[in-house]
């Protein structure tokens, strides 16, 4: 889970609020601040109110088929269509994945670049929120490439973002930007892919611009 102490919040509010029970299963990587919020409820809600469950996806399913009243799933879109089958009449509530867009226009502010090469790298990438795409005027292309570029380049690891999760983010960091490699299109000499430094041992990933197409621009 990308943020799960902020992600779990959005979901357990109203129901609390509505006078539920709510059981709260992190994601087996990030258990910490579910078991934390849980405790905090049960001192000021009381025992049972608020439950945190910590497992792996077969814990998932189990409550999935539990009969609760209402799912809510922050995930994947696997994860969610695998919920969503499982659940049967029971209502859903999903929020899977992200693939942002940012359409940079002539005007926009002299630092728009750097700020896009934040919002990339905010918490490692991993918000769904992040900007995948940016889109501009044609003729912008090659400017917009070299100056994403070099702002990507400007981040580095340890300063200005931290690891990934886990050793299997990591990896599928590295399956994406062989995946874009591989369908990356040059139309101009200042196309460069930038890197921000190199990969230390821990599962940290550089940030990477890869030059798409004139039809989506630069892809960060």
């Amino acid at each position: 889970m990308e943020l799960p102490a902020a992600d779990g919040r959005l979901a357990l509010r109203p129901a609390l609020a509505a006078g539920n029970t709510v059981v709260l299963k992190p994601a087996e990587t990030t258990p910490d601040s579910a078991l934390l919020l849980a405790a905090h409820a049960e001192q000021a809600l009381g025992p049972g109110v608020l439950t945190a469950l910590p497992g792996d996806r077969e814990t998932g399913r189990l409550l999935v088929a539990a009969g609760c009243d209402l799912i809510a799933f922050t995930g994947s879109p696997a994860g969610g269509t695998d919920v969503a089958a499982r659940a049967g009449l029971t209502p859903v509530s999903l929020e899977l994945g992200g693939n942002s867009p940012v359409l940079v226009l002539p005007d926009a502010p002299a630092d728009t670049w750097q700020q896009l090469a934040a919002a990339c790298t905010y918490n490692a990438g991993q918000s769904c929120a992040a900007p995948a795409r940016v889109i501009v005027l044609d003729e912008a292309y090659d400017a917009a490439v070299g100056a994403l570029a070099a702002a990507m380049a400007e981040r580095r690891a340890g300063r200005d973002f931290g690891p990934l999760n886990n050793r299997d983010q990591a990896a599928r960091y590295d399956r994406i930007v062989a995946a874009s490699a591989a369908k990356t299109v040059r139309v101009a000499p200042a196309a460069p892919t930038a890197c921000g430094g190199p990969r230390p041992s821990s599962p940290t990933c550089p940030p990477t611009t890869r030059p798409w197409s004139r039809r989506s621009s630069a892809r960060c």
